[in-house]
């Protein structure tokens, strides 16, 4: 079983959506989210593929076995935290277009000449992201929680919001993003809040109701001024995103000798003086009801990503594919890697979706097993 449903709340603008009763959630789509998560931040590195199927009953609905991952407040904490993010990001990529998301780190966060940055007076936690969607500018918090309450109510039922979602909109409403030259541009975009309430086979079996699986998402319009101006404006803060985004990946993938995390007097986010792309390294992979892809790749096995070039170490990997623990070949693609290097911004490509596969935002994700590279380019 891939599919899990929860309980769906979406709000835009302020403005109440027509109710949605349900969401169906794909566990590909939060294996992909996860890998675009952990090359970004550089955290536990698991496609959680494996994890979800381990954790989650055989109900439809999305419920955690027993009381739920982790023993004790702070473990639980934790996993609510990372699983929140995993979510969060697997929905706002696959169901509000959002690309080239990539992790906030500190007050004064820059990527190449921008910065998001609390508003003046303001203090308190940042948000998680700052990316990209066809309107502009997006910055978006995640939240877990397995808080007990009826959401319905909360939602439908003229209560107030569950204090999570109150939390991420404020944490969201509490920056500004400005040119880093010091002057306050205070760009608009778009926020958004995401939660996700988590059940658990403990707490169905008692209160249903009130321990219900949940995502609700809410977006609410930021900023006062329009980062355009020229044409060259809007490319340049996309540009500027996406080459944050791709360094990161290619590094995390295994492929550059570039140190871009933690740099002295550099932010996280801060790309190489040059990108490269890597093109000795690029192979063409064909993958079983899926068309082909080309790009850097790397397995992601116990824990590590391992760069791979050669069916010979593909099949080093398949044969410890055991125990229906799913081993994935995560590829970068060439025309993410190409337009990157050439400033050029990445245009919008359809996403490619089956059972053991998902490329979307540059990024594929295939089962070792149905993948092989081409003999010829």
């Amino acid at each position: 079983m891939t599919n899990y449903q929860v309980c769906y709340y979406r709000e835009l603008e302020n403005q109440r959506a027509s109710r949605d009763p349900k969401l169906t959630l794909d566990l590909v789509d939060i294996a992909h989210a996860a890998v675009s998560e952990t090359l970004q931040t550089g955290g536990p590195r698991s496609a959680f593929y494996n994890q979800l199927r381990a954790f989650l009953t055989g109900k439809q609905d999305l419920i955690w076995k027993g009381d739920g991952p982790g023993i004790g407040r702070e473990l639980r904490r934790s996993y609510s935290n990372i699983h929140g993010r995993f979510f969060a990001r697997a929905y706002l990529e696959k169901c509000e277009g959002v690309s080239n998301l990539i992790p906030i780190e500190g007050n004064h966060f820059r990527f190449a000449d921008y910065v998001v940055r609390l508003r003046d007076g303001q203090k308190g936690d940042m948000p998680d992201w700052v990316g990209w969607d066809s309107s502009g500018l997006v910055v978006a918090e995640a939240k877990g929680t397995y808080a007990e309450g009826n959401w319905w109510n909360a939602f439908y039922g003229g209560n107030s919001l569950p204090q999570c979602l109150r939390t991420a909109k404020e944490q969201v409403k509490r920056v500004q993003i400005d040119n880093k030259n010091g002057i306050a541009s205070d760009f608009e975009f778009m926020g958004w809040s995401v939660a996700s309430r988590w059940a658990t086979e403990t707490r169905w079996a008692t209160k249903k109701k009130s321990f219900e699986p949940w995502l609700a998402a809410i977006s609410q319009g930021l900023g006062t001024q329009p980062p355009t101006g020229t044409g060259d404006a809007r490319d340049n803060i996309i540009l500027a995103l996406q080459r944050a985004a791709f360094s990161r990946i290619v590094y995390g993938l295994g492929y550059s000798d570039e140190n871009t995390i933690g740099e002295i007097g550099s932010s996280a986010a801060d790309p190489p003086t040059d990108f490269d792309a890597r093109r000795d390294a690029w192979r063409r992979v064909n993958i079983e009801e899926a068309p082909p892809i080309k790009g850097l790749s790397a397995v992601l096995f116990d824990g590590a990503f391992i760069p791979v070039e050669s069916n010979n170490e593909l099949d080093f990997f398949r044969d410890r594919d055991i125990k229906n623990d799913q081993v994935w070949l995560v590829t970068v693609l060439a025309e993410a890697l190409d337009a990157t290097e050439c400033d050029r911004v990445l245009e919008e490509r359809e996403t490619s979706q089956s059972l053991d596969h998902l490329s979307r935002n540059g990024l594929a994700i295939a089962n070792v097993k149905k993948a092989r590279f081409a003999n010829k380019e």
